[in-house]
Order: C-alpha cells, then sequence, then structure tokens
C-alpha cells in the first residue's frame, strides 16, 4: 500500500456480505494505476463464516486492508470515523456494504468533487434489485436550511417516497480536509437511521456545498437486518429516536463530529428546529 494513495473507500459492515460491493469497486478503477486507491474494510465484529472467510480473503489484496473493532451492536458511525482515522487519499469516499458501484457513478462523483473541491458529494439515485423492497415505500423525512438576519432554521417535513429509487445519501465523497472539517461523523445514535442526513445538515450548516451526482445499485434485503444488532426494532423506530437526537444536538450548537472537537475559537450559529407535530 503506498504512503499517499489519492482515493480512500470506507465500508463499514458487520456480518454483512461485501464481496461484490468489493469486486464492484474494484472493477470500476481498473484503470487506475496500482497504489492510487485503497480499501478500508471497517468490521464491527463479523462472527458468519462466509463474512469472516470472504474478509480473509480480501485481506490478502494488497488494496484492500481490513481493520477489525468487535461491538455487541453495530455502530455505523463509529466505524466510519475508525476508517477516517486511517484514511490517507486526498479524497474519500463511504460506501455501504451491499452497494454494487459502477465506474459512470464513482466518476460522476469524482469529476463533481474536481468541480466544486470543498463540497460534500453523495449518490443521487440508489436503484434496488428488488423493486418490492420495504427501503422505498418507508415513510420518509427531508430537511431545508433556511438563513436570515435571525438566525439559522432547519425544517424538517416529511416527503413522498418514490417508489423506483431513493437518494443515497450514505454513500458520499469529500475531500479529506472535508472529513476533518465535519468531525466525521456524530457517534451517539443507535440502530439504523439518520445518521447519514445528519452529516448533510451538519455540512450545510457549516457552509460545505452538497452535491448529487450518480446511479449505483443496492442489493435489497428484508427489514429485519437493518437493526438486527438492536433488537430486531422496526427501522422508523430507530430513525425516528435518533432524528430527535440529531435535533437536539443542532439545538445545542453541536454542529461537529465525534472524530475530533472544533476549533475553540469557532462559534456555532443559532439553530432554530420546526418538525412536524407528530415528531415532537
Amino acid at each position: 500500500m503506498p504512503l499517499y494513495p489519492m482515493l480512500t473507500i470506507i465500508i463499514p459492515l458487520k456480518d454483512r456480505p461485501v464481496t461484490d460491493c468489493v469486486k464492484s469497486l474494484r472493477q470500476s478503477l481498473a484503470d487506475w494505476e496500482p497504489g492510487t486507491y485503497h480499501l478500508w474494510l471497517c468490521d464491527g465484529g463479523s462472527t458468519q463464516q462466509e463474512v469472516v472467510e470472504a474478509l480473509t480473503t480480501m485481506a490478502i489484496w494488497d488494496e484492500v486492508t481490513v481493520l477489525s473493532y468487535p461491538d455487541p451492536g453495530f455502530n455505523k458511525a463509529a466505524l466510519i470515523n475508525q476508517g477516517l482515522r486511517h484514511a490517507l487519499g486526498e479524497t474519500v469516499l463511504v460506501s455501504d456494504a451491499d452497494i454494487v458501484w459502477n465506474a459512470a457513478a464513482l466518476n460522476a462523483l469524482l469529476t463533481t468533487l474536481a468541480e466544486t473541491p470543498m463540497a460534500l458529494c453523495y449518490v443521487a439515485q440508489v436503484n434496488e434489485t428488488t423493486p418490492q423492497t420495504p427501503a422505498l415505500s418507508r415513510s420518509r423525512y427531508g430537511y431545508r436550511v433556511e438563513r436570515t438576519d435571525q438566525g439559522v432554521t432547519v425544517k424538517i417535513e416529511p416527503i413522498m417516497p418514490r417508489t423506483d429509487h431513493r437518494p443515497g445519501c450514505g454513500l458520499v465523497a469529500a475531500r479529506r480536509k472535508t472529513w476533518q472539517t465535519l468531525g466525521g461523523y456524530r457517534e451517539p445514535f443507535q440502530g439504523w437511521g439518520w445518521e447519514d442526513q445528519d452529516l448533510l445538515i451538519r455540512a450545510e450548516l457549516l457552509g460545505i456545498p452538497l452535491r448529487a451526482a450518480g446511479s449505483v445499485l443496492h442489493q435489497s434485503h428484508a427489514d429485519d437486518l437493518r437493526n438486527r444488532f438492536h433488537g430486531h426494532q422496526p427501522p422508523q423506530i430507530t430513525r425516528d429516536l435518533n432524528l430527535r437526537r440529531c435535533l437536539a444536538s443542532l439545538q445545542q450548537g453541536e454542529l461537529w463530529g465525534s472524530l475530533n472537537p472544533p476549533s475553540a475559537t469557532t462559534m456555532p450559529p443559532m439553530v432554530r428546529i420546526v418538525v412536524p407535530d407528530f415528531l415532537e
């Protein structure tokens, strides 16, 4: 592995197949010179034999390193932050383990980032291998950031889910310096949901431009896998709890992630939160 690859890719996982994702990334980057990219597979303590064997096989590949951080649960944000601590590439991409990438999507993200180097770029469209997957019909929330002379307002609003695809808010690329400015992900979230939107909201509040580009494929799966290590709770339950955690921290001016504290001279803006009545 070279000391400073151009691209670092971080994939958090625990007992989830990741081989197809890694193979799709390697294939998409086949034209890159050896040593110009590196994958960090941040494993939260997988015990399934097929997953452990796959990780053992991939760990011998020159462009892949497996990092092990066993934990009774699955804290996606904490695992990503561990990857960010090791990231040396000028650009850092975060991917879920069940995403199948393609060269066009990677090129779209990296080209967009080259055009706006200070941006946080996420995948615009995630298609499903199973069109009837619950991920497409689940209730969904969006947000708007409004700036006035009185301060900054974050409005949380229900949005109609699409029946053909969804945005890839957790499939994100940014310069390593931008990740450092954000402090990575915030780690207090428990179970599935909203840590990705929290990242985007914080970025916007900190003045980091957001851009969306590219289309990838998600390997559809049942909802019970999303909170497998959190009592198999319905995803909507943990998502809404995490949403409230996000809003509470924003109101306290906590705009930086758990990776590193902000500068003592940095003052966060005053944030007002507007949420639907049924979420209060």
